[in-house]
């Protein structure tokens, strides 16, 4: 089946999909939120209703390539407490097709204040999603209780999905035989611009750090985290799946951390003599 989640959108998608003439073979179903509540609510509105053994969660503005989803259920089927990541491609907007001999990227890490950055190397197991293209066990998703419900927007679930995997007995993996093309936001080009306004903000990366980084807590935005953010649910899932400590990913992945400086052996600043003041950044 195909759900497609109607954020509160004018004029309502489901007439606009009609109109485009798409065939009842598609199993095409559209839930409707009144008003719009942002994308991680309307990811878990389509996750909960989701019927299928496996759930799929893909931005609208992406082009799979033909057999794109083999793969992904191959891994999934063999591991019910996973992630399974496609190769992400660049999205051809004058084709809608994969952009040939595009780069193609998958893997994410955080840094201690919970942003993630790209990078690349031989193994298949991912640290971090970036987080609009990914599959999972419909199991995992009720087991897990998919998003952190103090969310809203975009940002910072991504971690939050992968730590949930990593740290309360699953994975995360690439799925390297499976290509999924995705629009990239360019300034120069107004077709790739968002034309989405959400009221309202949530400290979403606050939240993770918060919810999962135990003792690094104080490494988060140089220890300026915001006590009054209630993780109280996240905690309490944490405990229910006997989730390990975030040291435990850290160390999983110690050759990004450790290896890769994240974790140095000694820390200093660079201190002005005249002014006896350090290099701070802003």
């Amino acid at each position: 089946e195909i759900i497609v989640v109607d954020d509160g959108s004018s004029p309502p998608l489901e007439g606009e999909l009609k109109k485009a003439g798409i065939s009842d073979s598609c199993k095409l179903r559209v839930l409707r939120h009144d008003k719009p509540w942002g994308l991680m609510i309307a990811k878990q509105t389509g996750g909960d209703a989701a019927l299928g053994k496996y759930i799929g969660f893909y931005d609208c503005h992406v082009s799979p390539a033909e057999g794109w989803y083999r793969e992904t259920m191959d891994l999934l089927q063999a591991a019910p407490r996973r992630l399974v990541v496609p190769m992400i491609g660049d999205l051809d907007m004058d084709t809608w097709d994969e952009r040939q001999n595009g780069a193609l990227t998958a893997k994410c890490y955080i840094n201690f204040n919970a942003d993630f950055w790209w990078y690349d190397d031989e193994s298949d197991n991912i640290p971090v999603i970036s987080g609009g293209l990914v599959a999972t066990s419909r199991a995992w998703w009720q087991l897990s209780g998919g998003f952190d419900k103090g969310m809203r927007g975009w940002g910072g679930e991504n971690t939050d999905q992968s730590l949930r995997a990593w740290l309360c007995g699953g994975d995360v993996l690439r799925a390297k035989s499976s290509r999924i093309a995705h629009m990239w936001r360019v300034p120069a080009d107004k077709r790739t611009l968002a034309r989405y306004k959400l009221q309202g903000h949530t400290d979403n990366l606050g939240r993770v750090a918060a919810m999962w980084f135990d003792e690094f807590k104080v490494k988060f935005r140089e220890g300026h985290l915001d006590r009054q953010l209630d993780v109280t649910e996240g905690l309490e899932m944490r405990r229910r799946l006997e989730c390990k400590p975030f040291a435990y990913f850290l160390h999983r992945f110690r050759r990004v951390y450790v290896d890769g400086g994240l974790l140095p052996d000694k820390v200093f600043r660079i201190r002005a003599v005249e002014l006896g003041k350090c290099l701070q950044r802003h």
